[in-house]
Formats: structure tokens, C-alpha cells, sequence
């Protein structure tokens, strides 16, 4: 259905003679970071034009840039991987998730999506329904909810010839990834829609057969998908030990309720020194909102019982004394710090944080040192993830909260960031992780709260 042939973009360290002709099949692009995955779906998308060679598309006639442009804008659809971490909306704020004032205006999904009722989405699969989120405030939404909501928006009403996808499974839980795969399956089998992903190691939907294989902005090799496999959650018990260490964390019967709605319902949990916890559950059940109230976020912690090293919230303790004895990844943090509109380089943001000279000898320890000169916004997701992750480790901290934090990482940086949390987390440091992957709660955690199993959410 399209082509591309001898395509250069030679202004700027992008491709040089890249061609690949992908038939009708079904595409997954997977690569290191900076390899060019995201540029490739850019040029196919027309959002960026190569210098030399052409992108030809069967469905989209050859008659004037105008036109082509209408046709391109109308047959291809396009979605970013960073969509949901660059929303935000007018004079909204860091923490405005959580805070209720009652004078602000803030969107409904339904206002949001121009939806005056439930049009189009019978074919939506259940857990890909938006039916229960439509009358909440877009800024109430959880991370997985978000971009679900922003996947959606692109598709309601459109019926595209290529859909082009830039990491859709990163932030689902389980379930919301089959349902995803199921939908794009039925989108390329009954609607005659071509699929373009880009991802590292998810299951994918079964009609994507073919993989085109990138490293430093060429194409290195094309190879079959293994067969579609299912995915289950089974995630490993935990460990019997003895719990000696100072509670870090306590919180007793804490309830977090929206107006009518509750998130978070009669929540015991004590988390102890040199601990290893996983945070799990469906998107919405609460995650985030339970570190909000670690990270001395969430207002609601006051009128919950909550001790954080030995001190209620509400008495006097600083949150910014809080803060300063955890490290926290997050997508708040990235929304808030808007990272595809800082002019910050790599190296400019870390050594606010660490100084130079550790950065630096960091930096070599996670190969990062051939962009740290460039700045965030231009970086890949992968290596953005990367700078990131590094900002929060490199920090001397007794508590570290990583919420998805391996997401849009490929085989190789997750394998250093691995050995590195291995060589530097001593037995003192505590951990909570939240993650929808097994293979990560598995490798890194030795308890687990699942408020899946336990709350409303």
C-alpha cells in the first residue's frame, strides 16, 4: 500500500538512502534507541518531508500538495509515543490531579472528544470502552486511562488506510493490551487498515507478521514475528523473609474519594527499610495516587492516616524535607517538566541534580555520553527514558519511586540499568515499583500490593 525509496533527510543526522517497500503485511519496527524508529513513522506520516526520493501511497492520489496533503491527513492517522505525557490543558498545574477547589473548569473526556453521546464505539472492545470515563475531568484520569482516552480520540469516526503507532503498548495493563491487539487485529482484517508499530517486547496482535529491524538510521534486516502468543499475569510469590527494618512508610485504612467516586478504599500498608515492593493493578486502581501520597503530593494525605519515617502528614513535617529523602519517576514529573519543550540539553539537565564529575562518570556506565549534548526535545523516547531514569538513580536517596520506569527501553539499556541498580542499590535503599510488565516486577521485587485485588478501583 505505500513505499519508500532512496529517502535523505542529509540537513540533519537522519536517513541516507533509506528504502523499504513493506507489501500489504503488517509491520512492527523495533530498534536501539535513536535508531530512527519514530523518524521513520514521522516520514510515513508526512509530518516530516525527506529532502530526496519519494513516499509513494497507493490509496492517495498524485495530484497537487494540496490535495496529497488532505488525502494524507484524512487516510493516515499517526500517534505519538509521548501524547499522553505532553497533554495538558490551559492553566493546569503540577499536582492539579489531585486538588478538587471547585472553580475550575476543566474538560470532561466527553468534552474533551466532542462527544455529545456514545457514537461509534460499539465495536470497541470492553476494556477499551471509554463509557465510564466520559463525565470525569480529563485531569482526573490515571496514566493508562489518559491514553486511552488520546487513542481513541484518534480513531472514533476515522476509518484510516494506514495507522501508524509509535510504542501503543507502554502504560496499558494486561488486559487493556489484549484488548488493543484484539482491536487492531479486527481494524486490519474487517476495515482494511495497515498496521506500522513500533515496540521492543510486547505481545503483539496476530496480524502483525513482519519485522523491520533499524540501527543508526538504516535499515539492518527484516525477519517473520514469532506467532502470536497470549500473555498471562503471573507474577512470582513472594519470598518469606523476615521484616526487621524501620518503617519508611505507613498508611492505615487511607481512603481517596473524587465527589461520588472512590479510588482508594481502606488501604493498609507498611513498607520497611531496604524493602522491595511491586504497586500493581488495572489502570485507574489507584497507583499513582498512592505514591502522590508518599511524595508528599496529594492534599488528601492529611486527612488520612499516613506516617511518613515516623511523622504524620499534618504535623509540621516540610514536604519539601520529604522529598529530599526520596527520588521519584513518574509521568507527573514528565508532564510537568514538559521535556519536548525544554531548550535543557541532556547534560545541562543532569548536573542540576549530581554533580558534573559523577554525571559524567555515570554517563559512560549507561552509554549515554554520545547525546548528552543534545536537548531533551530532540531526543528519541528511548533515550529521554534513559536521562530520566539516570536523574532519579544518580540521586543518594533512602527511597526510590518508579512508577513505569523501564518503559521505551530496548534490550540493551534495560540490561544496564539492571546491572546498575544491582551495583548501587545497597540493602538500606527501599524500592516500590510500579509496572505492568512481569518479567520486571519478577526480576526487582519481593512483595506486592495489588489494589486490583483489594479496592473499588
Amino acid at each position: 500500500m505505500f513505499s519508500i525509496r532512496n529517502i535523505s533527510r542529509n540537513r540533519v543526522p537522519l536517513f541516507r538512502n533509506l528504502s523499504w517497500e513493506p507489501g500489504n503485511d503488517h509491520w512492527v519496527i523495533s530498534g536501539p534507541a535513536g535508531s530512527g524508529k519514530t523518524s521513520l513513522l514521522e516520514v510515513l506520516s508526512g509530518k516530516v518531508l525527506p529532502h530526496e526520493g519519494e513516499v509513494h501511497y497507493d490509496f492517495i492520489p498524485e495530484t497537487g500538495d494540496d490535495h496529497r496533503f488532505e488525502a494524507r491527513r484524512e487516510r493516515i492517522i499517526y500517534v505519538p509515543a509521548g501524547e499522553a505525557q505532553a497533554f495538558s490543558q490551559h492553566d493546569q498545574y503540577y499536582q492539579q490531579r489531585y486538588y478538587s477547589l471547585g472553580d475550575e473548569q476543566t474538560l470532561t473526556v466527553r468534552q474533551w472528544l466532542g462527544m455529545r453521546e456514545e457514537v461509534g464505539l460499539g465495536t470497541l472492545p470492553p476494556h477499551l470502552g471509554i463509557g465510564n470515563l466520559l463525565d470525569l475531568e480529563m485531569a482526573r484520569l490515571s496514566n493508562g486511562q489518559l491514553k486511552k482516552a488520546m487513542i481513541l480520540k484518534h480513531l472514533i469516526g476515522r476509518r484510516p488506510r494506514l495507522l501508524l503507532w509509535d510504542y501503543p503498548f507502554e502504560g496499558l495493563d494486561i488486559q487493556s493490551r489484549k484488548d488493543l491487539c484484539y482491536f487492531m487485529d479486527q481494524l486490519a482484517l474487517s476495515a482494511g487498515v495497515q498496521l506500522v508499530l513500533v515496540d521492543q517486547r510486547h505481545v503483539l496482535p496476530a496480524c502483525v507478521t513482519r519485522r523491520l529491524l533499524l540501527s543508526d538510521m538504516k535499515v539492518t534486516g527484516e525477519e517473520r514475528v514469532e506467532p502470536y502468543r497470549t500473555e498471562s499475569i503471573s507474577y512470582r510469590p513472594s519470598r518469606n523473609f523476615e521484616r526487621h527494618g524501620e518503617p519508611v512508610v505507613v498508611m492505615k485504612d487511607v481512603t481517596i474519594r473524587y465527589g461520588e467516586k472512590c479510588i482508594i478504599e481502606g488501604i493498609n500498608w507498611t513498607i520497611r527499610r531496604g524493602e522491595r515492593w511491586a504497586l500493581t493493578g488495572p489502570n485507574g486502581s489507584g497507583k499513582t495516587t498512592l505514591f502522590s501520597l508518599i511524595f508528599a503530593d496529594h492534599p488528601l494525605a492529611y486527612s488520612n492516616q499516613v506516617w511518613i519515617y515516623g511523622k504524620r502528614r499534618g504535623t509540621g513535617d516540610s514536604i519539601w524535607d520529604i522529598k529530599a529523602r526520596m527520588s521519584y519517576l513518574g509521568p507527573e514529573v514528565m508532564r510537568f517538566m514538559s521535556p519536548q519543550e525544554t531548550m535543557l540539553t541532556a547534560r545541562e539537565f543532569l548536573i542540576q541534580s549530581v554533580p558534573e564529575e559523577l554525571m559524567m562518570e555515570q554517563a559512560s556506565w549507561f552509554e549515554v555520553t554520545e547525546y548528552l549534548d543534545r536537548q531533551l526535545r530532540k531526543l528519541s523516547s528511548g533515550e529521554l527514558q534513559m536521562i530520566m531514569l539516570m536523574n532519579c538513580l544518580l540521586k543518594d536517596r533512602e527511597l526510590y519511586l518508579l512508577d513505569e520506569p523501564f518503559q521505551y527501553l530496548d534490550d540493551r539499556a534495560l540490561a544496564l540499568v539492571r546491572n546498575y541498580m544491582q551495583s548501587h542499590l545497597g540493602s538500606d535503599k527501599t524500592l516500590v515499583l510500579i509496572s505492568h510488565q512481569n518479567e520486571e516486577l519478577n526480576g526487582w521485587t519481593r512483595e506486592r500490593l495489588d489494589l486490583g485485588a483489594l479496592g473499588p478501583g
